[in-house]
C-alpha cells in the first residue's frame, strides 16, 4: 500500500503537469499521454547500450562508434560474448578504412636503405619517418584496437617498420655527426630524419667537432656550445671555452697581449655559456687581504663570491709562501678600508596627535530610532487585529489571507521587539587631549674604498684602482610618543626606532667579487714599472683609521683659549629632548651619565668647535649611572687620576649648566662616600665625591677635574629645602672599573 501510495503521488503529479491549460482542446486522452511518456523515458534509459553501437557500426559511422565505444568501455568489457560480433564488425570497418595508408607507409619506409650523403636530402626520409610515426599513433589512439584481438597485422607491419629504420640510422648517426658542417646556423638533430640520444652523441664526439672548427672564426665555437648548451656536461663546457680563447689569441696575432685584452676574451667566453681553466701565460689568481688585526670597533665591506667567481681570502704576509698561488701569472689583490659611517640630524619638527584622558556617556541615536521602529510595529499589528475582529470571513481563501497578514505583522513586531533589547540606550564616548611628540631625521650614510693591485709577473708591472662604496639612507624616529595614543599603531608604521639605525649600519657594505672585476676591467688602470711584489705586500698593513670627514667649523661664537680641556668635553642631545654633558676617554669614545642618553641609542654629539655628529650607545651602568657612547669622529681624550684624593682639594666641573655652554665652576672635596644610587632600588654601593662646586642640570655627565685629570664623572646634586651646595659626582676609581669591564 506504502508503494502504491507514492506512485499514485507521482502520477498524480505527473497528470498534473500534462493537463491541458484552460481554452485549450487536448490532442489526446491525459492518461494515454502521461504512460506514453513515461515508456518512452523508461525506453531510453534502460536499453541495451551495444544496440546504440550497433546502429552506428551500421550506418558506417566506424569513428564514432570508436568513440562511444571508449566512453562505454568498462560497459562492454560486461557484455562479453554478447557484444562480440559489434565489436569485430567496427575494427574491421576501422582497419579497412585505415589499411590502404598504413601499407603506403610500410612500403615508403622499406624504400629507405641508408642516409644519404647530402644534407639537404635528409627532409624527405624526416617527412616519411615522422608521418608514419604519426599514422601509429593516431591508430593506437583507437581504444578498440589497441586490444591484439582487433590490431590488424597493417598495423605491425608499421611498427617494426619504424622501428627498423631507427635502428638503421642510429648506426649512422656517429659519422653523420663528425661530417656534419658545425660552422652553420643549423642544428644536427632537428634535421637529422630519427630521434638520438643527443647527449651521448655530442659528448663522444667533442674532439672531431673541434678539429673540424680549429681553423674556423671562435664564434663558430660560441655559438656550437650555445646551440647544444643543454647536452654538455661541465667538462666539455670548459674545453670548448679553452678552445674559444685559444683560438680568438691566435687570430688576433699579437705576441703581448695586456691582461684587460685576455679576460675581454675569457669574458665573450663567458657571455657565451663558454667556462676557461686554462689559457698559455694566463693563470690569475684574486686575493682578499685580511687586515692583520681588528677590533671591535671597526667594520669593513663584505665582498661576496658568485657562483662563477671565486677567490681566496688571507692576510698580506701569506700571499708569497701560499702555494695555490705561485703559478698564477696575474696577481690581484683586493683591500677593504674600513666603512666610515656618518650620521646627521637633518630635521626635528613636532607632530601632534592625541590621547584618550577619558570617557563620556551619550544618549544613543540608534536607540531612539530602534524604539520607534518597535512602536509602529506594535501599532500596525493591534490596526490589523482590530481589521480582522471587524470584517466577516468568506471562504478559506480569504482565511488563510488572513492569517498571513496576523503572522507577518506579529512577526515585525518581534523583530522590532528584539532589535531594541539589542540597542544600548547611551554610547560611549572617549575623551581626548591633543599632545605633541617630536620626529627627528636621521642622514645616515656608509662610506668605504676597495683598493685593488694587479700584479703583472710575466713583466714586473702593477696597476692600482680604487672602488668607491657607498650606501646612505634617511631614517625618521618619532619620539615620546604615548601608549594611550589610539593611533599609536598607524603612527609606530609610518615611523621607525632607533634599532633601524643600528640595524642599517650593522649590515655594513656588500660588494661582488664580480663587480670588482668589471669596474677594474671597465677602468682599465695603467699599468707601470713600480714597486715589486714584496715591497706592495709589505706596505698592506691593517687598514688605516678613518679620519673624520666632517668639516672644521672657523666661526665659533664663544672660544675658551685660556681652558684646553673644553677641547675633549662635548654637549650630549637626547633626541627625547633632554641635554647633558660627556667627555672623551679614548680617540673614540665618550663617557656620560645613563640617564642623559636614556631612551635613546642614538643621541647627538656637538664638540667645542661646532661639529655635531650622531653617537651611539655601546655600553651602561644603570646602578653607576654611566653610559659609554662611539663616534666617528675622533676627540683627543682626557686623562684620569691615579692617586688619593685629598678632602679640601681644589675642583672644578666643566659643563653646560642649564644650557649654557662650556661653563666652568669651582669648589673643593668635601667628602669621599660610599652611597647607593637613590633612583635605582638594589643598586650596589659605589664611591662618589661629595663636592660644594656649581652643578646643575646639564653639568650631568661631565668632568670634574683636579688640575688637569679627571677626578669623577658630574652625576647628581641634593636638592632639598634649607640645603645648598651638595654635588655628587662617580669617582674615577669605579669610572675606571666601568671602562675596563668587558
Amino acid at each position: 500500500m506504502k508503494t502504491t501510495s507514492v506512485t499514485c503521488t507521482v502520477v498524480a503529479s505527473l497528470l498534473f503537469v500534462c493537463l491541458p491549460a484552460q481554452g485549450q482542446s487536448p490532442s489526446s486522452n491525459p492518461i494515454e499521454s502521461l504512460f506514453k511518456g513515461i515508456g518512452g523515458i523508461l525506453s531510453s534509459v534502460f536499453s541495451p547500450k551495444h544496440e546504440n553501437l550497433n546502429s552506428l557500426v551500421q550506418a558506417k559511422k566506424y569513428d564514432e562508434a570508436a568513440k562511444y565505444y571508449a566512453t562505454e568501455k568498462s560497459y562492454f568489457d560486461e557484455q562479453g560474448a554478447k557484444v562480440a560480433p559489434i565489436l569485430q564488425a567496427l575494427a574491421a570497418g576501422l582497419n579497412a578504412e585505415r589499411g590502404p595508408l598504413i601499407v603506403e607507409q610500410v612500403r615508403m619506409l622499406g624504400n629507405v636503405n641508408e642516409l644519404p650523403e647530402q644534407v639537404n636530402d635528409w627532409s624527405s626520409i624526416q617527412k616519411v619517418f615522422s608521418d608514419s610515426k604519426r599514422l601509429l599513433e593516431d591508430y593506437d589512439a583507437i581504444e578498440l584496437l589497441r586490444s591484439p584481438v582487433y590490431r590488424s597485422s597493417d598495423a605491425q607491419d608499421l611498427n617494426s617498420a619504424i622501428r627498423g629504420l631507427q635502428a638503421k640510422l642510429e648506426v649512422s648517426a656517429v659519422n653523420a655527426f663528425r661530417k656534419f658542417d658545425h660552422s652553420t646556423t643549423r642544428n644536427f638533430f632537428t634535421v637529422y630524419p630519427v630521434p638520438l640520444n643527443q647527449s651521448l652523441i655530442v659528448r663522444g664526439n667533442l674532439d672531431a667537432v673541434l678539429d673540424q672548427l680549429s681553423a674556423s672564426h671562435p664564434d663558430e665555437i660560441a655559438n656550437f656550445g650555445i646551440r647544444y648548451k643543454a647536452l654538455l656536461g661541465e667538462i666539455e663546457v670548459y674545453r670548448l671555452g679553452n678552445a674559444f680563447v685559444e683560438r680568438s689569441i691566435a687570430r688576433l696575432a699579437k705576441p703581448d697581449l695586456d691582461l684587460y685584452e685576455k679576460v675581454a676574451i675569457v669574458r665573450r667566453a663567458n657571455a657565451s655559456g663558454l667556462k676557461v681553466n686554462r689559457v698559455k701565460d694566463f693563470s690569475i689568481a684574486y686575493v682578499q687581504i685580511l687586515p692583520d688585526s681588528v677590533d671591535a670597533s671597526t667594520t669593513y665591506p663584505t665582498i661576496k663570491e658568485t657562483a662563477t667567481f671565486k677567490h681566496r681570502s688571507m692576510r698580506a704576509a701569506d700571499v708569497q709562501n701560499n702555494d695555490s698561488l705561485r703559478h698564477a701569472n696575474y696577481l690581484v689583490l683586493i683591500q677593504s678600508l674600513p666603512i666610515d659611517i656618518k650620521r646627521r640630524i637633518s630635521q626635528k619638527r613636532e607632530e601632534e596627535s592625541r590621547v584618550q584622558t577619558g570617557t563620556r556617556t551619550l544618549p544613543n541615536p540608534e536607540y531612539g530610532a530602534a524604539q520607534a521602529k518597535f512602536i509602529q510595529a506594535q501599532s500596525e499589528y493591534n490596526s490589523v487585529q482590530a481589521q480582522n475582529r471587524a470584517t466577516p470571513t468568506y471562504g478559506a481563501a480569504a482565511a488563510i489571507l488572513r492569517g498571513l497578514s496576523a503572522g507577518i505583522s506579529s512577526s515585525l513586531v518581534t523583530d522590532a521587539r528584539n532589535a531594541l533589547a539589542a540597542t544600548s540606550p547611551t554610547i560611549t564616548e572617549p575623551i581626548y587631549q591633543p599632545y605633541k611628540f617630536t620626529v627627528t631625521t636621521f642622514d645616515v650614510s656608509k662610506e668605504a674604498t676597495i683598493r685593488i693591485w694587479v700584479i703583472d709577473r710575466l713583466q714586473q708591472r702593477v696597476a692600482q684602482f680604487e672602488v668607491p662604496l657607498k650606501e646612505a639612507k634617511s631614517i625618521q624616529v618619532a619620539y615620546n610618543l604615548k601608549d594611550q595614543d589610539p593611533d599609536l599603531y598607524s603612527l609606530r608604521s609610518k615611523y621607525e626606532e632607533e634599532r633601524a639605525l643600528e640595524s642599517f649600519e650593522k649590515a655594513g657594505l656588500t660588494v661582488e667579487n664580480s663587480q670588482l672585476a668589471n669596474q677594474l676591467l671597465a677602468a682599465a688602470p695603467k699599468f707601470n714599472v713600480g714597486d715589486s711584489e714584496s715591497t706592495i705586500l709589505a706596505s698592506i698593513s691593517q687598514a688605516p683609521r678613518i679620519a673624520s670627514a666632517l668639516p672644521p667649523v672657523t666661526a665659533v661664537a664663544l672660544k675658551v683659549t685660556d681652558d684646553p680641556r673644553s677641547e675633549s668635553v662635548v654637549v650630549i642631545k637626547n633626541p627625547k629632548g633632554s641635554l647633558g654633558t660627556g667627555f672623551f676617554v679614548t680617540s673614540d669614545l665618550i663617557i656620560t651619565n645613563y640617564h642623559v642618553v636614556e631612551g635613546s641609542q642614538v643621541p647627538e654629539i656637538r664638540r667645542r668647535d661646532g661639529q655635531t655628529s650622531i653617537g651611539r650607545v655601546v655600553k651602561t651602568d644603570i646602578g653607576l649611572d654611566l653610559a659609554l657612547i662611539r663616534v666617528t669622529s675622533p676627540g683627543s681624550p682626557l686623562q684620569f687620576a691615579n692617586s688619593p684624593l685629598a678632602t679640601g682639594a681644589t675642583v672644578e666641573a666643566i659643563g653646560h649648566p642649564s644650557g649654557m655652554e662650556f661653563s666652568v665652576t669651582r669648589g673643593i672635596i668635601s667628602a669621599i662616600r660610599k652611597t647607593r644610587n637613590p633612583l635605582v632600588r638594589g643598586s650596589n654601593e659605589m664611591l662618589v665625591i661629595q663636592t660644594d662646586a656649581a652643578i646643575s642640570p646639564g653639568n650631568s655627565g661631565g668632568p670634574l677635574f683636579v688640575g688637569t685629570q679627571v677626578v669623577g664623572v658630574n652625576s647628581q646634586k641634593l636638592v632639598r629645602t634649607g640645603v645648598e651646595g651638595i654635588g655628587f659626582a662617580v669617582h674615577y676609581a669605579e669610572v675606571q672599573r666601568f671602562l675596563q669591564e668587558p
